[in-house]
């Protein structure tokens, strides 16, 4: 079962594990635990899904692990790698770091969104961190219906906006989403717009479409070079692979932090801007604690479907998926 990276120093996890102690007795005191559900997802995501990369040395983790039960409990779980003293990330990332690293940082808000901005990885400190948890732990349920305005409704793709986040990667699965040029005006660009970040400083944007559209692939891939060019200030990889149309039956798109699934497709809205499916868009949070099929967590089911989608991006005479590519096929979530 893979477990997710988190970058942290021991000091700052000390101060978690006491915060998350004293508002859950706190919070048992007055009666309050279902209001405080978050110091539990929180402190779970800690202790029991995560690998830790902890900037400190390991002689003196273990030190105060032994006076600490909550570090304690972390050692003998056997998820920790040390790693330099230096955790201030400005000048640069750890090496072969994994695309969905979490950092939690000792420094100032202000610095936290910094290095978010400049990284595409999500930065947090310990305040953060609590306030962001909607963020974290998401879980959401647009119903589309061209007919009848249900509860949660997707009317438009501005209603995503809300899950806008920093991020450095995306993977898009959709056997149709390149049919039209008029639907993705419509659909493909405004996603697009209201999920990647309005910067990212320090790098490029990794974008890479999963399509069963054989109709001119070549100038497809032009046209939405061309018009992601000027789309955000940053460059965007842009890869396009066409496979054939039996290997994908749902809808994926992934990105460092988020992996949103669509049983009909992301084209919900018709060249007049009007909705025309009737479907379910889900979307999670890789931290998120909802289970899927085979009571898969969030986090692995995400990294099977990817592991599954590098294997289909390989140009391989064994590769009986693959038909062609447009693009370098470079993808940071095909780790």
């Amino acid at each position: 079962m893979p477990q997710i990276p988190i970058y942290c120093d021991i000091d700052t996890l000390e101060k978690i594990l006491v915060h998350y102690t004293k508002c859950t007795q706190d919070a048992l005191e007055n009666d309050t635990l279902h209001e405080n559900q978050h110091y539990l997802l929180i402190y779970n995501l800690i202790i029991k899904r995560a690998k830790l990369y902890l900037a400190d040395d390991a002689d003196i983790f273990l030190q105060k692990a032994l006076k600490n039960p909550n570090l304690k409990k972390i050692f003998k779980n056997l998820k920790t790698d040390f790693i330099s003293e230096n955790t201030d990330f400005s000048t640069e990332l750890p090496p072969n770091i994994n695309p969905h690293s979490l950092f939690i940082s000792n420094q100032s808000k202000e610095k936290c969104e910094e290095l978010s901005q400049k990284y595409g990885f999500w930065f947090y400190n310990i305040e953060m961190l609590f306030e962001k948890t909607a963020l974290l732990f998401a879980t959401d349920l647009f119903n589309i219906n061209k007919k009848k305005r249900l509860s949660n409704a997707f009317e438009q793709w501005a209603d995503l906006k809300r899950y806008k986040h920093a991020c450095n990667a995306m993977v898009i699965i959709d056997n149709y989403i390149l049919e039209d040029t008029h639907e993705i005006e419509k659909n493909l660009f405004p996603m697009l717009d209201n999920l990647l970040p309005e910067k990212l400083e320090n790098g490029e944007f990794d974008l890479t479409i999963f399509s069963a559209n054989d109709r001119k692939l070549d100038n497809m891939h032009s046209f939405l070079f061309q018009k992601l060019q000027n789309f955000r200030s940053y460059i965007i990889n842009l890869s396009v692979i066409l496979i054939t149309s039996d290997k994908n039956h749902d809808r994926h798109i992934f990105t460092n932090y988020l992996w949103l699934h669509s049983g009909y497709g992301f084209t919900y809205l018709n060249k007049k801007g009007e909705i025309n499916k009737n479907t379910n868009l889900f979307l999670y949070s890789l931290f998120s604690n909802h289970f899927h099929e085979n009571q898969n967590t969030t986090f692995d089911a995400i990294c099977m479907h990817l592991e599954d989608m590098k294997q289909h991006s390989k140009t391989t005479e064994s590769n009986q998926y693959q038909l062609k590519v447009c693009g370098n096929k470079q993808n940071r979530l095909f780790v």
